[in-house]
């Protein structure tokens, strides 16, 4: 076990190792921590510990910096220079804070985790294990789609993977982030240049009155975009609330914070979209109601928010709120339960598994001041995999400026998300509408031949669908020709800029607007 007190010298050393042999844009902080952690390090002061690892990693990009001047391109300066602008914030960080607190859990659980994984796989069936060992031996060379539902195959409950909860053997964690990262489980921060500098210089802020200070010279523009405006909005009805120190008082209920809270930073984004509309407070989820059309015993499921396409009443994006942490469990199942309903009634208005691949069904949860998102897809072999996109928090004060940044950038970017998501199914059908009348092959009516059992929030939500062997093979070509339609589809907006993570939105070097929106 390493420690700040016996082994400087060593930490340092690591540090010194990962800046010299990694690419000066390939340096990521989080990186270097989650390595340092591998190697035994646990802070005993966390606040003080995670300070002083900042200030050595500070000290040798100043170091090589000034030492090896003339090794570095001038793009490379500037990315040191920033680095090390950044480091206070960067040191103590919530991401930081919340690996280092995984790691504390992950070495007092580990060893229990891997005994409960071994149990399990030492009473499968020797057939079943003999089945399994054959198919892993390919496992590296199999698709990101196939991997998972592989890991749902013979590791999940019932052909569903839930990265929350199932227990997977270690030997699939050096697959697993890359996976993640290919799959797009993750939301990943998607905003122009102009509302990433709004929320640098939100995080930048450390207490009311640059908060105050920042509001006026926003307004003070003239000629901001919608989503900029937003950003205003929710800052400036965020900056009221916070010096009320209504927060403090954790009594509240749900419509108090819905007023308070949900409708300026999560409601006020959605406002200006012309093709999507706001359903509020105890609103009839439009999936049930189909299914409740087909199957009269199906239970209506109502809803705190949805987010629904005015030209189809397809709900795109739904959310439940509780202020605390009571009933949100049950919550959480409704989500999945829903979910999964809407990828299968999508899969039959789909007709094609491949497809199917590409699109997710997505809920959010607000727990107090609390907000996670959570996302479902449907994989080969009839398999679902069910995980979590993110999760973050409405900060209590002003103090904690760099995570209600943090918010609203995953509000932002989830909102394009959901947005890209839903077009990549409306094209879907477009395109298999145009198909079907090139070929005058029409698909059945929608329902004819599925079954749906399920009739409560409960309910596991299980489909019987005794021809689904039976169906025409897919038309491979209209697939792959869809597949590449997919892929090449981007969001409608100009000057949008994907980063990595937060760290790289952070850190990115301004200089290159010119290059970005060329």
């Amino acid at each position: 076990m390493l420690n700040l007190v016996e082994d400087e010298i060593t930490i340092s050393k690591h540090f010194t190792s990962y800046l010299t042999k990694t690419k000066v844009f390939d340096w990521k902080y989080e990186d270097v921590i989650k390595q340092l952690l591998d190697l035994g390090f646990l802070p005993t002061d966390e606040n003080n510990d995670l300070q002083k690892l900042g200030s050595i990693y500070k000290h040798i990009v100043t170091k090589l910096k000034n030492e090896n001047s003339v090794t570095y391109s001038e793009a490379e300066h500037r990315k040191m220079a920033s680095v090390i602008e950044h480091m206070e914030f960067l040191c103590t960080a919530s991401p930081i804070k919340k690996i280092i607190r995984e790691k504390k859990w992950q070495y007092a659980y580990q060893q229990t985790l891997e005994d409960e994984v071994l149990d399990a796989a030492a009473v499968e069936e020797d057939s079943w294990e003999t089945k399994k060992k054959t198919a892993e031996k390919n496992f590296k060379n199999l698709s990101v789609a196939d991997k998972f539902a592989h890991l749902a195959t013979y590791y999940g409950e019932d052909g569903i993977l839930n990265l929350q909860h199932t227990k997977l053997p270690k030997r699939f964690n050096k697959y697993l982030k890359k996976m993640k990262d290919e799959a797009g489980i993750d939301v990943k921060p998607l905003v122009t240049l102009e509302e990433r500098d709004m929320l640098v210089e939100i995080s930048n802020c450390k207490n009311t009155s640059e908060l105050e200070t920042l509001l006026s010279t926003w307004y003070s523009k003239k000629n901001l975009s919608s989503n900029c405006k937003y950003i205003r909005f929710a800052l400036s009805a965020s900056v009221e609330l916070w010096s009320t120190k209504a927060l403090l008082n954790k009594t509240h209920g749900e419509d108090w914070y819905r007023l308070h809270v949900y409708s300026n930073v999560w409601d006020k984004a959605f406002l200006d979209d012309e093709e999507l509309e706001t359903k509020r407070s105890e609103c009839v989820s439009q999936v049930t109601k189909i299914l409740k059309e087909a199957k009269k015993d199906v239970k209506l499921q109502r809803l705190d928010f949805i987010l629904r396409d005015m030209n189809n009443d397809t709900d795109v994006l739904t959310v439940e709120e509780k202020p605390s942490v009571k009933g949100v469990k049950a919550d959480i199942r409704k989500g999945n339960m829903l979910k999964k309903h809407a990828l299968y009634l999508w899969s039959k208005q789909v007709d094609s598994s491949v497809l199917m691949e590409k699109l997710e069904a997505i809920s959010c949860q607000w727990q107090s001041t609390k907000f996670t998102i959570y996302g479902s897809r449907l994989l080969p072999s009839d398999t679902m995999l069910i995980y979590k996109k993110g999760s973050y928090s409405f900060p209590i004060s002003s103090r904690h400026a760099p995570e209600f940044s943090k918010l609203l950038l995953a509000i932002l970017s989830l909102k394009r998300t959901v947005k890209l998501n839903y077009a990549k199914f409306n094209l879907i059908l477009e395109e298999k509408y145009k198909n079907e009348v090139r070929t005058l092959k029409f698909a059945d009516d929608l329902f004819n031949e599925v079954s749906f059992i399920s009739n409560s929030t409960n309910s596991d939500g299980e489909y019987e669908d005794g021809d689904h062997e039976e169906n025409e093979p897919e038309d491979e070509d209209f697939v792959e020709n869809t597949k590449v339609m997919l892929d090449g589809l981007k969001e409608d907006e100009k000057g949008l800029k994907r980063f990595r993570d937060w760290e790289d939105m952070l850190l990115f070097d301004c200089s290159k607007r010119r290059k970005t929106r060329n």
